[in-house]
């Protein structure tokens, strides 16, 4: 029965990443009836965490673990919120982040057992630390949704500038290097090709 408990009470708050909307669109003035929440995000990058790591043929890229950390790396905003990365300006800003984010996700696995607290835990961390092959490729296909929903939001509202704005963001040439380097750089390329159909 406590397993069950257990299980209940991580999906319904797990749930709750439905209730927050993806703060770059609202600051970009997206004007959907429904906006992106970070629930749809995070389904999206675990679609993408395994389609890229087939398409690319990344076998040195444990796709079990890329999916786990996928579903777990914005647990956190169920306590602080989509936090935009206009909003980090210094190392403090960032560090703060940091501290708020570690306590809320800590927070939440406490629903779990220690033993598979420690397991999502350790991935979390092992995502912001980038230390390791799937943490460095999640963390390029974080980037790589927000690009391609900016494109997607573009097309359907005509919001001149948005995918630009997207794509060039691109910090400490994250998206230049391998595995998505040539993924990313194809992308504006690929796009008029598209329009072009």
């Amino acid at each position: 029965m406590d397993k069950t408990l257990e299980i209940i009470r991580f999906y319904e708050k797990y749930n709750e990443l439905e209730q927050i909307i993806r703060t770059g669109w609202i600051q970009s003035n997206v004007p959907a009836k429904r906006l992106e929440s970070v629930s749809d995000h995070t389904l999206k990058v675990g679609m993408l965490a395994s389609l890229i790591t087939r398409e690319l043929n990344l076998k040195d890229i444990d796709l079990t673990k890329l999916l786990e950390m996928a579903f777990i790396h914005d647990l956190g905003e169920i306590k602080i919120g989509d936090i935009s990365t206009t909003e980090i300006k210094t190392a403090k800003d960032k560090q703060s982040k940091y501290e708020k984010e570690l306590a809320a996700v800590t927070e939440i696995l406490s629903i779990l057992s220690p033993e598979i607290k420690e397991h999502y835990l350790s991935l979390w961390l092992e995502f912001e630390s980038q230390n390791t092959k799937e943490a460095i490729l999640l963390k390029q296909i974080d980037k790589l949704d927000a690009i391609l929903k900016s494109h997607m939001y573009e097309s359907t509202y005509n919001i001149k500038g948005l995918f630009d704005e997207f794509y060039n963001y691109n910090p400490n040439n994250l998206l230049n290097k391998e595995p998505l380097g040539d993924v990313y750089q194809q992308l504006p390329e690929a796009y008029e090709k598209l329009t072009r159909q």
